[in-house]
């Protein structure tokens, strides 16, 4: 079976509908999908009903920034209680803070552009996230027309992330797990380049339950290393292209569409999630 277990819509910071999901996974005869939006959990009512009118398999997930020492990282969290309070609240709070870090990009911006708040403001509508709303946004205003073109407005007008108050990622591993849940450090061959396996050993000491090892990267060449040290600790092995759709359908020169990546079940160790499917 073919599968995708890292897609974003547009409840997070992509443009697709679940509807879009669904469509594309059956082109492309993928039959098992993770829905994992940036710190919500929102898209799942929809997307449950549409997989299970559509047979297609799902695994709950959701992708939540955090920190690892002083790098803003990623986890992917999987099969969880949705209902789960600690996690829905954790949520929350990491939705708030990265908002309000993309408000102040915005408002920074301000300074040397014909923008200001209150004008994003009003572009702003449910159910998308302030980081979708940036890109639309600025390319509304004819300020890029690229996504490489919004990778120095960031670094110029961002706020730092040390000012950014994400959980550690220990505390996301204990709340994920304490909702029933598995942490997966996210595609980390881009990530943390040559010091990948460096902060995989970090990751799992700190108790990260696997590893995202297949998905859309430049440097595929870390791949068989990171399943190597993955399946030498018993770790769950993941995979995912970060479909996103339109702009951010290609970043650094790197395609993220849903299956651009050839992902078969049996490459993966989905442990006690596998019983789901």
């Amino acid at each position: 079976m073919l599968c995708d277990l890292h897609i974003h819509t547009y409840y997070s910071d992509g443009i697709l509908t679940p509807s879009d999901i669904i469509n594309e996974a059956k082109d492309k005869g993928i039959g098992l999908i993770s829905v994992t939006d940036h710190n919500t959990t929102e898209s799942y009512p929809e997307i449950t009903e549409l997989c299970r009118r559509n047979n297609i398999d799902i695994i709950q997930g959701v992708e939540i920034d955090c920190m690892l020492e002083n790098k803003r990282v990623h986890v992917l969290a999987y099969g969880f209680d949705l209902e789960n309070e600690d996690l829905q609240d954790l949520l929350k709070i990491t939705k708030r803070e990265t908002d309000e870090n993309t408000k102040s990009t915005i408002y920074n911006m301000a300074k040397d552009y014909n923008i200001d708040l209150d004008d994003f403001e009003e572009f702003c509508s449910k159910p998308q996230e302030y980081s979708h709303f940036v890109i639309e946004y600025l390319l509304k205003k004819g300020i890029i027309k690229t996504m490489q073109e919004l990778i120095p407005i960031y670094k110029k007008y961002g706020e730092d992330v040390s000012s950014v108050k994400l959980e550690d990622i220990s505390t996301v591993i204990k709340v994920v797990r304490d909702a029933g849940g598995k942490a997966i450090l996210a595609h980390p061959q881009d990530v943390y380049k040559e010091e990948t396996l460096e902060y995989l050993k970090k990751a799992k000491d700190l108790g990260i339950d696997g590893v995202e090892c297949y998905c859309p990267c430049k440097n595929q060449h870390l791949t068989p290393e990171i399943v190597d040290f993955a399946k030498e600790n018993d770790m769950l092995i993941t995979g995912g292209c970060d479909a996103h759709g339109g702009i951010l359908s290609i970043v650094d020169g790197v395609e993220l569409s849903i299956g651009v990546v050839e992902i078969n079940l049996d490459d993966l160790n989905l442990g006690s999630m596998a019983k789901s499917i």
